[in-house]
């Protein structure tokens, strides 16, 4: 099977730490464009973790992981938006590297990490207090971990009084999108009830042989065709909302009783995904755009087919204008 290529998307952001949990105060947000700690601002940093990590590998020994800028682009534009090429891979483990037209083979060393290019973006949004991230992915294959941790290590050492929050960014076009292009497979309500109410089915003995006085109970709920229905035509409402809507009535739950939602889908290949609601951000699978993606004749996407692409799916997200 072809490789398949995505676009995680993210936003990141800057908090001022608490300085006295007296006043109860929370982290205020500061503009990207202001200087942190009277230092840099949060785009100047953005270039000098690059230059830095451009010219030396970051390595998280714990995971044997590690992460090198190949290369970056600052454009000339109005707004802050740098590109280029993340390499990424792990090591810890010897392998054979075999040439499938030479039909030679070599040992690769335990040392040795197989780096592998993954398209990135840096960008400015519509929001002062934003800056959009773009990260590349192959098939299940990632980079947020280790960008995320090389991101977090380097702030940390500049800016210890100020924090580098990185979110995951789920835009209502491209949930609802998902959404409609599956069907739902399954449903799945879990809450909190009276032990007495569920004895039976539990084949207990009233609540003397129990330790808690309540029992979680997990409701699985086969969708027919008019449940579809309803729920496509909802989705201009949140997700989680819908779910729970739809939880059947003899339930007689409140939304206080609900602890969990779960769902899970099928796409047109038959694979299946469950995603837990209990927050947004584990709703959506990543972005796909293999469809509009080509390979280069070394087998990676295609950088300029990268960059439209992540523009369409920055513009789709309400991130940035239609202009850039």
């Amino acid at each position: 099977m072809a490789k398949t290529y995505s676009v995680a998307l993210y936003t990141l952001s800057v908090l001022e730490k608490k300085r006295s949990k007296k006043n109860g105060e929370e982290p205020k947000h500061l503009r990207l464009s202001d200087k942190i700690s009277g230092s840099l601002n949060f785009y100047d940093f953005v270039e000098k973790y690059l230059g830095q990590a451009q010219k030396q590998i970051f390595e998280d020994k714990k995971n044997e992981t590690h992460l090198r800028i190949h290369n970056f682009k600052k454009h000339n534009s109005t707004h802050f938006y740098v590109d280029g090429v993340i390499e990424s891979g792990e090591s810890g483990s010897a392998q054979k590297l075999y040439h499938t037209q030479n039909k030679t083979e070599r040992d690769k060393l335990k040392e040795e990490a197989n780096l592998e290019p993954f398209y990135f973006c840096f960008r400015e949004t519509n929001d002062p207090e934003y800056l959009a991230l773009c990260l590349q992915r192959i098939g299940n294959q990632g980079i947020k971990t280790q960008v995320i941790k090389s991101l977090q290590d380097v702030f940390r050492k500049m800016f210890p009084d100020h924090i580098l929050s990185i979110e995951d960014h789920l835009p209502e076009y491209y949930r609802k999108r998902f959404f409609e292009n599956n069907v739902v497979m399954r449903l799945e309500y879990t809450y909190s009830a009276s032990l007495s109410d569920v004895a039976s089915s539990l084949e207990a003995e009233g609540e003397r042989d129990m330790k808690k006085n309540e029992a979680i109970v997990r409701l699985s709920v086969q969708p027919n065709r008019g449940f579809l229905h309803k729920f496509r035509n909802s989705l201009h409402k949140p997700v989680r909302e819908v779910l729970s809507e739809m939880k059947p009535k003899a339930l007689a739950l409140g939304h206080d009783k609900l602890i969990d939602t779960s769902v899970t889908l099928s796409d047109k290949d038959g694979n299946t995904r469950t995603f837990r609601t209990s927050q947004n951000r584990d709703i959506l699978p990543y972005i796909d755009v293999t469809d509009h993606v080509k390979r280069g004749q070394d087998g990676h996407p295609i950088f300029k087919d990268m960059q439209d692409v992540v523009t369409v799916v920055l513009e789709n997200a309400n991130l940035i204008d239609n202009n850039g």
